[in-house]
């Protein structure tokens, strides 16, 4: 290339300096891989500089990946992936193969063009599974978050960096304006590219990438689920993020950073942040020993029984000009009222439906019995039948393909399906009888540590009792010989007492027959001081008996003088009668007694059994009796009036005792005629 060019300073270092690395062998080749990719560049890093960025992922990823592709010729490029988990998401695959085939001729510029057209195209259409509409420009498609939720940020980052953010060179329009020649640049860009559009196909093919769009739908309220139903899904969703619960790994406030509720929910309801954690944590901790697979198996399982699921709405009239709603899911075709999204009015399945075309904004859907008049509704915007159209098509064609015999292929890669969900049940199985093994090892182990401590602590009782006796026989011998001194110190005292006493009895003896001497003179003295008492007591009686006798003489006389004088003499005599008295005391006692108490290829006659499937919440009574449970807990708690939806919800499945199938079933009887004249009269 010449030193005059029209390419920025910037765009010629990537297009012509950068991706030097050179002599590339087969023995550095390792397994790509989208991680790999990730190890070099992360989201975080969108804000370095463009030139860094592909820098990092130069001296791996591009020389190992044109590497590879170039070891591959074109039938062994086709063997491996000319499949449905590469290709299935793809409309036109020969053209991948056209863009392998230039390649290897080296005609990078013609595959480079191909390959963006190719992709610009294929990315569109997956665009327009998951919105109404679809940027026009490559740059725009590859820009759009809902891209990045559907392909993960990585690879869309990647996808950017190479065909479409305003930092890129967009490959196409440098060789489409003739900027550079065909052979300055290296393929490794096309290569890269191409490696990236085969990724696709597995990564849509991944359950986890189902799962995550299924629950931002919830979580954005573009599916309506019921309260209740909303906390079950939080706690699956919980289970297939951070597995088992644990008391002691998941902390208060484990779910703090989480968004598991739509905020329609949070906003209805007065409850604080612990205790939706509390309600949810109650439905988790019974998901113990499901896996992530499993539990988010189980959330889709859910979801999809709920009435929004799948389902694309689109604003049309009848011929009256009534405005209302088209619905188009997986199952076929329905009318909606305009005030309400749940509950279908008509529906056509896709076996009724022989043809579908729009001219201009009118649309028009020819049933299979040839007797019925078309099926003829009005689009606001012939963008919208286009979008109509585009989705009819492909969900026709699922539904034919999930009702006929399955291809060869198809058969082998559902047997590896199979074998490999085999292998994962075994190996779960092995895995839970290792824990179990573990956990009874654990178990033992813990009893032995228990044991052992058991056996510490009794050596370590024995070795104190050992020290406490050590101890209590030394104060038991400073004791002893405390007593013994104490012994010896009282037999001295003793002895001295004894001379003592001995002295004291000599003196006493000898004090006592002083006393006894001194007793019997004083007993002498006594005696005949009795005597002498005796004798003047003898006198004094003679002399007082002597005045008796007189002065009874006298009184003779004194009364004989008196009887005479007085003729009668009276006596008066005086009794006291004393008469005790007792009392008596009674005492009574009380006793109480208490008391207490929802031209094509069709086949007329095919499955219909989707109209007799049950809700998988209804399979469950348990769980549908808890369900039950909490929507009457949080209507004690609602601080909100109802949503439409909330109404709707209500009045069809508790009221009515309707479900989405029940009601897929009421709206497709009766004949086709009848339900177009239905809609017509709407």
């Amino acid at each position: 290339m010449s030193n005059s060019t029209y390419l920025s300073p910037g765009v010629r270092e990537l297009l012509l300096s950068v991706s030097l690395v050179k002599n590339y062998t087969e023995n550095d080749q390792d397994q790509i891989s989208i991680n790999k990719i990730r190890q070099c560049l992360s989201v975080g890093e969108m804000g370095i500089d463009y030139l860094e960025s592909i820098r990092r992922l130069d001296v791996k990823i591009f020389p190992q990946i044109e590497y590879i592709f170039n070891q591959m010729t074109i039938e062994q490029f086709q063997s491996s992936y000319n499949n449905d988990l590469y290709c299935g998401w793809l409309k036109n695959r020969k053209d991948l193969f056209r863009v392998f085939n230039f390649l290897k001729n080296n005609e990078i510029h013609l595959a480079t063009l191909l390959l963006t057209c190719f992709t610009e195209r294929n990315l569109g259409n997956l665009l327009l599974l998951q919105i109404n509409t679809v940027p026009n420009l490559l740059r725009q498609i590859v820009e759009s978050s809902n891209l990045c939720t559907i392909l993960g940020s990585d690879l869309t980052l990647l996808l950017q960096l190479l065909i479409g953010s305003p930092k890129s060179i967009n490959l196409r329009n440098v060789y489409w304006h003739g900027f550079v020649q065909y052979n300055e640049v290296s393929p490794k860009f096309t290569y890269l590219l191409l490696y990236l559009i085969l990724q696709i196909g597995p990564i849509l093919n991944d359950k986890r990438l189902f799962y995550r769009q299924v629950k931002n739908l919830i979580l954005s309220d573009a599916i309506y689920c019921p309260a209740e139903t909303c906390i079950l899904l939080a706690s699956y969703a919980m289970q297939a993020k951070h597995k088992d619960y644990n008391e002691t790994k998941h902390q208060p406030g484990v779910l703090a950073n989480e968004r598991l509720l739509p905020d329609r929910v949070r906003e209805q309801f007065h409850f604080s942040n612990d205790e939706w954690e509390k309600r949810i944590i109650n439905w988790w901790k019974e998901h113990k020993g499901l896996t992530r697979e499993e539990a988010m198996l189980e959330y889709l399982k859910i979801a999809q029984d709920l009435d929004m699921y799948g389902v694309d709405y689109f604003d049309i009239q009848n011929k009256k000009g009534t405005h209302l709603y088209l619905g188009v899911d997986a199952l076929g075709i329905n009318i909606y009222d305009i005030q309400d999204k749940l509950t279908p009015k008509i529906g056509f399945p896709w076996s009724e439906i022989r043809n579908i075309t729009f001219n201009g904004k009118k649309f028009l859907i020819k049933p299979m019995d040839r007797n019925s008049p078309d099926f003829v509704f009005i689009a606001e915007r012939l963008r919208i039948n286009r979008q109509i159209l585009s989705l009819s098509r492909g969900n026709h064609e699922l539904y034919m393909r999930r009702r006929t015999a399955d291809s060869m292929e198809l058969r082998q890669i559902k047997a590896q399906a199979e074998a490999k969900k085999l292998a994962i049940i075994e190996h779960r199985e092995r895995t839970k009888s290792e824990i179990e093994l573990r956990r009874q090892v654990e178990q033992e182990r813990e009893v032995l540590h228990k044991k052992i401590q058991e056996l510490e602590r009794s050596a370590q009782i024995i070795r104190q009792a050992l020290e406490d006796q050590n101890d209590t026989n030394k104060q038991l011998e400073d004791k002893r010989r405390q007593v013994e001194e104490t012994e010896s110190r009282l037999q001295r005292e003793r002895e001295e007492e004894e001379r003592k006493q001995e002295k004291t009895m000599q003196r006493m003896q000898y004090e006592q027959q002083e006393r006894e001497k001194m007793v019997q003179e004083i007993e002498k003295t006594r005696l005949l001081a009795e005597e002498n008492a005796q004798e003047a007591q003898r006198k004094e009686h003679e002399a007082r008996q002597i005045e008796e006798d007189l002065r009874e003489t006298q009184m003779r006389v004194l009364q004989a003088q008196k009887q005479h004088n007085n003729n009668n003499h009276n006596t008066e005599s005086y009794e006291d009668d004393q008469n005790p008295v007792g009392d008596a005391d009674t005492d009574e006692d009380d006793n109480s007694i208490d008391h207490n108490e929802k031209e094509l290829d069709t086949h007329e006659y095919v499955s219909h059994h989707e109209e007799e499937r049950t809700p998988i919440i209804s399979r469950d009574q348990n769980r549908k009796q808890k369900l039950e449970e909490e929507r009457r807990n949080l209507q004690q708690r609602q601080q909100k009036a109802d949503t439409p939806e909330d109404k709707i919800y209500r009045e069809n499945t508790i009221d009515r005792g309707i479900d989405k199938y029940k009601t897929l079933k009421k709206i497709r009887q009766g004949t086709v005629k009848r339900r177009i004249d239905e809609f017509e009269a709407m």
